[in-house]
């Protein structure tokens, strides 16, 4: 293992400053045309913290203010120092939808990305794009991966960035046209204050996250037991950031990719590469509650999680308790 680690040369998660999106909009005469996104503005300064960090919107969660006011801070980054590099992008299917945004894979164009990348690894990508009036709320969820970088690739996919653009007027912008219903048939109430949300991005702007392509939703196996054991093992990874996810669903538990063509590691709360990655952090808050506790939580959720798999039923969030 250690041999082809270091024959691996990957692209670190900090690299790039620009992402070239072709696919996503077109002009009045229906041209396809390139969308360029670049970083959002930086967080505001916490006086008492001196720390930068995106505000999740009330609506994202019933958690007490007082919990997050004073929060578990996240270990230091271990990535090298940030690159300035470019990679271009070409949309591909959609292959996931929630309520911030809808997810697409993306191919990488090489022959326009940063002529460094050739001969570096990267994993195959999606990009998460924001839904209309959205924008700002992908950001606190970027700030959710960054928090976590220690467990990219392992619990959680890898997360290359969050960037940002405008839609001109006038130009059809591919994901908002096709906004709709949400997979229960009805337009939740949250959805609708969030696009009344107020943020630092303008009401035309539109945000991605760039993130490791995945596999599908969880699935019964005949070991429930084991899948219980597993996950409990990788939510007690996320409850040692301080970090409740607030949305265990179905959909948000997706398999591993199945060749990764980068080396990964494996958690001292399990003994071999999970199976899994859980996913969709736009509800998740960083807190001062006790750690044993979050992972006490997530453990009651899980057991009701997996006796819905078994038993037929699916289990939401507001389920708990």
């Amino acid at each position: 293992m250690e041999d082809r680690k270091r024959r691996v040369k990957v692209v670190a998660m900090n690299a790039f400053s620009e992402i070239t999106l072709s696919g996503l909009q077109s002009t009045p005469r229906n041209r396809a045309s390139c969308l360029k996104f670049i970083p959002p503005p930086p967080a505001p300064l916490d006086p008492e913290t001196k720390t930068r960090r995106y505000q999740h919107p009330a609506y994202m969660s019933n958690i007490p203010d007082e919990a997050c006011q004073a929060s578990h801070k996240p270990p230091r980054s271990r990535l090298p120092e940030a690159e300035s590099l470019t990679l271009a992008l070409s949309l591909g299917k959609q292959v996931g939808y929630g309520r911030v945004g809808r997810v697409y894979e993306v191919e990488v164009d090489e022959t326009a990305s940063s002529s460094s990348l050739s001969g570096r690894v990267l994993p195959p990508l999606v990009v998460k794009v924001s839904r209309r009036g959205m924008a700002s709320a992908l950001l606190p969820e970027a700030q959710t991966y960054a928090d976590m970088e220690r467990l990219q690739g392992n619990v959680i996919p890898r997360c290359y960035g969050v960037f940002t653009t405008t839609i001109k007027n006038k130009r059809t912008f591919l994901p908002w046209d096709e906004e709709g219903l949400d997979e229960d048939g009805c337009t939740p109430p949250d959805y609708v204050d969030a696009n009344l949300m107020k943020g630092p991005l303008p009401p035309n702007a539109v945000t991605i996250l760039v993130l490791e392509r995945v596999g599908s939703p969880i699935e019964l196996d005949q070991q429930p037991q084991r899948t219980l054991d597993e996950l409990r093992a990788m939510y007690t990874d996320i409850a040692s950031m301080g970090i409740l996810h607030c949305d265990i669903r179905q959909k948000n538990i997706l398999y591993a990719p199945a060749h990764s063509p980068i080396p990964v590691s494996t958690s001292p709360n399990w003994t071999r590469p999970y199976r899994f990655r859980i996913i969709d952090f736009h509800k998740s808050r960083t807190t001062n509650i006790n750690k044993y506790q979050i992972a006490v939580d997530y453990y009651a959720n899980l057991v009701r999680f997996i006796d819905g798999l078994v038993n037929g039923d699916v289990f939401e969030p507001w389920h708990r308790y």
